[in-house]
Order: C-alpha cells, then sequence, then structure tokens
C-alpha cells in the first residue's frame, strides 16, 4: 500500500461533513448576484470602451466606480 498505510476513507469514516450553504452565506451570494446583474453586465460595454484609450495596468474609471461601490455594499 506504499508509504502511507491507511486509506482516506477510513480516515474519515464515522465524519460527516457539511457543505451546504450557511444562510448568511446565502444572503452574500444574493447581493453579489444582484450587483453584478444589476451593475456589471449592463456596465461592460462602457467598462470596455473606457479601455481601449487606457494604457496597461490603468483602469476604467466606470469599473472604479464600481469596484468602489461593491466595497461599500460588503461585496
Amino acid at each position: 500500500m506504499g508509504l502511507y498505510a491507511f486509506s482516506w476513507v477510513s480516515l474519515l469514516e464515522g465524519r460527516h461533513k457539511d457543505f451546504q450553504i450557511s444562510e448568511e452565506g446565502r444572503i452574500v451570494y444574493g447581493q453579489v448576484v444582484r450587483f453584478i446583474d444589476e451593475k456589471i453586465i449592463p456596465a461592460e460595454k462602457i467598462i470596455a470602451d473606457e479601455a481601449e484609450g487606457l494604457r496597461n495596468g490603468e483602469e476604467a474609471p466606470t469599473m472604479t466606480a464600481l469596484r468602489a461601490e461593491a466595497k461599500s455594499l460588503g461585496l
């Protein structure tokens, strides 16, 4: 069986992991999805147009504003 004489199955036997999303996690997920749907996706064309005139490493002003808004919302 090699250097390690155990199996992952026996190591995890009797242990149950709950991988469900908590209520708080569901709330945050909903907020993120809503922000993407309502703010980011509608702004994609504007951000792309702004980015054409920027040098490498510079961020489009609309992206900067959206980043600040997301941060202020705790996202």
